[in-house]
């Protein structure tokens, strides 16, 4: 597809405020959605349990085809209070109200946009999306549009159309290659000493004497809800037991099809679970929930959410898994891959030069971890050869 100039000049911006309105082939036909967390499916259950006012913001051309998307969030009330309220992240450097644009769940954002329109062609719609979600914010009396989480292409990509923002890295996300046919390569891409430790973890659980299983979330959302409260309030997030239940059932009414829930059971009682979801070739981790009094201490979180789901990629022509965010000490010792996750205000990064929070971040990364610059730009911090 490419856009004649009397097409560049009939392209229709719409608003709709909810995903039922689209099509879903159509949506997840554009570039961002070959992410699990940017396709319809996992946006309409963002939609359902957000608590936000949703507002999605289309460009179709004269033929009704959708050329690309922005899902806007203004949130009054969020949960996830360290991870997504503008003012508890960047140490309180982004101060209002703001409207979310892209995602507001999963950490995982990216720029939704039809893949076969030139790279110029790209700009110009998500010019005309980016004006709009700036319009939207002004009508809700919000100071600014915030993109979170952005991977390092999408980041880029803005900046094409808004080239004096400065993207501000927020956090690693975390992605683990599966090498090879079977996981005996993958032993051999951890080296002697790493392989050595990951199979005394299997052979620890298997001691353990666990019923194990792959089970739909449909079969199971009920008996998880307390275990994924259960982590959630260890880690200091404060979800009850009757909001963990229904975001998985939920998820298990949206996304029950894609589900893949790694069970541990001891006498018929769940007392250990990871749920995975499978999409495009790829398998994603979502969250693990445990009842920790009833646990042999017999490494169930790295068996059910790391080894288990990579012998099924394995088994399933799987190449790739998704981990996300956190544990990157634990991450990285098994393989795992770094990428930069990126936030993007478009007053605020306008406002000032933020590459020194960068060039922080980066530094911090290498000492902790030695990781190199990750193909950051290199005008995106102070550091050398970035």
């Amino acid at each position: 597809m490419t856009l004649s100039a009397a097409a560049r000049g009939s392209l229709e911006l719409h608003r709709v405020s909810t995903l039922d309105s689209v099509e879903p082939g159509q949506w997840n036909d554009l570039s961002g959605a070959a992410s699990f967390y940017l396709s319809h499916a996992w946006l309409s259950h963002v939609e359902r349990i957000s608590g936000a006012d949703c507002t999605y913001l289309l460009v179709r051309d004269s033929s009704g085809t959708l050329l690309g998307a922005l899902p806007t969030y203004q949130v009054d009330d969020e949960t996830n209070t360290n991870n997504y309220r503008p003012d508890r992240i960047l140490d309180g450097r982004l101060t209002g109200r703001h409207l979310l644009a892209g995602s507001c769940r999963a950490y995982d954002n990216d720029v939704l946009l039809h893949p076969s329109l030139t790279d110029d062609e790209q700009d110009l719609v998500l010019g005309l999306l980016i004006d709009a979600a700036e319009h939207r914010a002004t009508e809700l009396g919000c100071e600014d549009v915030l993109f979170l989480y952005l991977t390092t292409a999408a980041a880029t990509r803005i900046r094409r159309v808004r080239p004096e923002l400065c993207p501000l890295l927020l956090k690693l996300d975390t992605v683990l290659p599966v090498p090879g046919e079977s996981i005996d390569d993958y032993y051999t891409t951890l080296g002697a000493r790493r392989a050595y430790s990951v199979r005394k973890d299997m052979r620890i659980f298997d001691n353990a004497g666990y019923a194990t299983a792959i089970e739909p979330l449909s079969a199971c959302w009920h008996e998880a809800g307390p275990l994924a409260a259960n982590v959630e309030n260890r880690y200091g997030k404060g979800e009850t037991v009757e909001e963990a239940r229904a975001s998985l059932k939920s998820q298990a009414h949206a996304l029950d099809p894609n589900s893949l829930t790694f069970t541990a059971r001891r006498d018929g009682k769940l007392v250990a679970m990871a749920v995975h979801y499978t999409w495009r070739g790829k398998l994603y981790g979502r969250l693990v929930g445990f009842d920790y009094d009833a646990l042999d201490d017999a490494r169930e979180y790295f068996t059910l959410y790391y080894y288990q789901p990579l012998q099924w990629a394995y088994q399933n022509g799987i190449h790739t898994i998704h981990l996300g965010t956190g544990s990157y000490t634990a991450k990285f010792r098994r393989g795992a891959q770094p990428n930069p996750l990126w936030a993007a205000a478009l007053t605020a990064t306008r406002a000032g030069d933020w590459r020194g929070w960068n060039t922080h971040q980066l530094t911090t990364w290498q000492d902790e971890w030695g990781l190199d610059d990750m193909g950051v730009p290199a005008d995106w911090s102070h550091r050398p050869g970035s």
